[in-house]
């Protein structure tokens, strides 16, 4: 994935490819931040680079740049509580991710697929002022921009089976008075 291909695919008004026509349209800074704790995953894959590392690369030379006309106008102080957690706790995050996919393979999931996966788990484990169902719907939207309806399942149903199992009380029906 190229930083053009992933600036285009989340610029304001931006139209999914694809299946996915029925996502919102993919705008606002904290989703541009969590696009971009995406893209440190994909490329610390792709390079063996350090998480970290990437996450200062990018931070540095693509955050808040306009690149082909395109601004990356991310929330930095989100993107970086992002990078740095998911740095820290990427292999129990994998661990976590793979328990809830049950019959899948984490391995075998497209490298995007996994980014997705390992953001939004982190998301729900540690960021606990955002509401666990706006972290599941932003990472579907997400996914709805790479992948088709089947992935965007996936990721709906993986994410919300780890905050049900991570934050059970956010989804406590009230008690009525």
């Amino acid at each position: 994935m190229r930083d053009r291909d992933l600036i285009q695919a989340f610029a304001p008004g931006a139209e999914p490819e694809g299946e996915a026509t029925d996502a919102r349209p993919l705008e606002g800074r904290r989703r541009l931040a969590r696009v971009a704790a995406i893209q440190v995953l994909y490329q610390s894959a792709m390079t063996r680079m350090k998480i970290s590392e990437v996450a200062e690369q990018f931070e540095e030379h693509r955050l808040g740049e306009n690149i082909d006309g395109l601004a990356l106008d991310a929330d930095v102080d989100f993107f970086r509580r992002l990078a740095v957690g998911i740095a820290a706790e990427a292999e129990t995050l994998t661990l976590l991710v793979q328990e809830a996919l049950e019959k899948r393979q984490f391995g075998r999931l497209e490298f995007v697929l996994q980014a997705i996966l390992i953001a939004g788990a982190y998301e729900l484990q540690a960021l606990t002022d955002v509401p666990p169902r706006a972290t599941i719907d932003e990472y579907t939207d997400i996914a709805a921009a790479f992948f088709d309806k089947g992935e965007r399942s996936l990721v709906n149903a993986v994410l919300d089976r780890l905050a049900h199992g991570m934050r059970p009380n956010d989804f406590t029906a009230p008690a009525d008075s």
